[in-house]
């Protein structure tokens, strides 16, 4: 309730209509997004803003949809708990790895998390992920369902042929799923470079989001690399507001932390 008083919720093709054509917007307009597909957000998150008529999009990883897969970082994490060990790095403990990784070419990360599953004790991690009627069940509580690539690499580090699949292929699994094509894209960290962005561009996609924690303008200086403010599970009510605020993220700039 704190964020309908401060900021008005805008609708994805509300933003795309503003950055293809400059269509107005509403006074602070804030679009909510979800990264990553977490069953969390269909019992939790998307009834409680369906109920305020809030709209929201989740950013899928089509690979993931109906498996008990886990996102690639988290896998890594768990898998140097249970004793995984990498030549790359045989000191390192999992988060740093993951960071590690999300900056190394996207053979070399492939190669290391074959190595970690390799060497772990015990099984591979799993987590139950949404399944296509959960999904659709998000569709029907008013949340757009885009794509956030297949399987979660870091597109900067990944070959030109690598980029086009991730992209497209994502695009054309989501339109399968749920009847029409996504219009927006968020690539995975927030990373993207020229190739990302063409790449996106030509798939058909209307819009793409990075996570760089800026406010962005609207219209965007370009629709293929909107800035998008990041917030935690963790965060109190009194940090959404500031994040949302702009100081947060000015701050944080300004200091050299992003």
């Amino acid at each position: 309730s704190s964020m309908s008083r401060s900021s008005n919720p805008a609708a994805l093709e509300d933003v795309v209509a503003n950055a293809s054509d400059g269509r107005p917007l509403p006074s602070r307009p804030i679009l909510v997004t979800f990264d990553d597909g977490d069953p969390s957000v269909l019992h939790t998150a998307a009834p409680r803003l369906y109920a305020r008529g809030i709209p929201a999009v989740m950013f899928l990883i089509t690979d993931l949809i109906g498996t008990d897969h886990v996102l690639w970082t988290t896998e890594v994490v768990q898998l140097v708990a249970s004793g995984g060990r990498t030549t790359l790095d045989p000191t390192c403990d999992g988060r740093a790895l993951a960071r590690v990784l999300k900056q190394s070419p996207d053979p070399v990360r492939r190669q290391v998390i074959e190595e970690l599953r390799d060497t772990a004790s015990g099984p591979r991690p799993r987590a139950r992920q949404l399944s296509a009627p959960e999904i659709a069940g998000l569709t029907q509580l008013g949340m757009a369902i885009s794509s956030h690539t297949m399987s979660h690499p870091c597109l900067p580090q990944c070959t030109n042929d690598v980029i086009d699949r991730e992209v497209a292929r994502s695009r054309e699994v989501l339109a399968d799923l749920v009847g029409q094509p996504p219009l927006a894209f968020a690539y995975p960290n927030g990373d993207h470079d020229a190739r990302s962005r063409r790449a996106v561009s030509r798939a058909g996609y209307a819009v793409a989001f990075g996570f760089d924690h800026r406010l962005s303008p609207a219209p965007p200086q370009d629709p293929y690399a909107i800035s998008r403010l990041r917030i935690n599970e963790q965060a109190s009510k009194n940090r959404v507001r500031t994040v949302m605020s702009g100081l947060h993220p000015a701050i944080h700039h300004l200091l050299g932390r992003a």
